[in-house]
């Protein structure tokens, strides 16, 4: 979790200075280069309820590169990982887990188009990417030697759907709010009790050349 952290905070600080550099010495407003952004933000992984866990909202992160048939109106195309870290506290015995309280993670690597629309500096865009789903928690095995917490993890079919709103500084950099809706697509472990998230990010894209 740390390291995913300021892994983030690294690459916001690099990615900001970055923006706020010239960039006409690399490419034209028309080249294809400069239609090539990269979205990183942060936020609030939400959960729906379950009558088997609890879970709490807990950090979101993403990052992600987004191609743009037009920089400003018009189609996109976007690849990105997803991170959703939360707490859980089990009720019931049907989780595939025998730890009462634990960290269930999710990841989501993901591709998929959208679309935005410009309204003077702000633009509203809308996304669908399905892609892989992954889960992550721990489980405790006891034996004669004492208890061993071994790492469990599965996969399966996943989407990702979202809107936004972009607040463009530069015509190369730009704020966004993105709430998205995330669904796991499994009928075993984890994801057959918890599939639906929402995240409520805030980040920033620049176009890197």
């Amino acid at each position: 979790m740390k390291r995913s952290i300021l892994l983030v905070i690294n690459m916001l600080i690099a990615i900001s200075v970055f923006a706020k550099s010239d960039t006409t010495a690399h490419s034209s407003a028309g080249s294809v280069g400069s239609r090539f952004y990269f979205p990183v933000s942060i936020g609030v992984s939400v959960p729906f309820r379950n009558v088997n866990t609890r879970l709490t909202s807990g950090l979101a992160l993403s990052t992600g590169l987004e191609y743009r048939l037009r920089k400003t109106d018009g189609f996109f195309f976007r690849v990105e990982y997803d991170a959703l870290n939360n707490n859980y506290k089990r009720y019931t015995g049907a989780l595939p887990t025998n730890i009462v309280q634990g960290k269930l993670f999710s990841g989501f690597v993901l591709g998929g188009a959208g679309y935005r629309k410009k309204l003077s500096r702000w633009e509203i865009f809308a996304s669908l990417q399905p892609g892989l789903g992954i889960r992550s928690f721990e489980r405790a095995d006891i034996n004669a030697g004492g208890v061993y917490l071994n790492k469990v993890t599965n996969d399966s079919f996943a989407t990702k759907a979202a809107i936004g709103l972009e607040y463009y500084i530069r015509s190369n950099f730009n704020l966004f709010f993105e709430p998205s809706y995330y669904k796991y697509f499994s009928s075993h472990g984890f994801s057959s009790y918890h599939s639906r998230f929402l995240s409520f990010n805030i980040g920033f894209s620049a176009a890197r050349f």
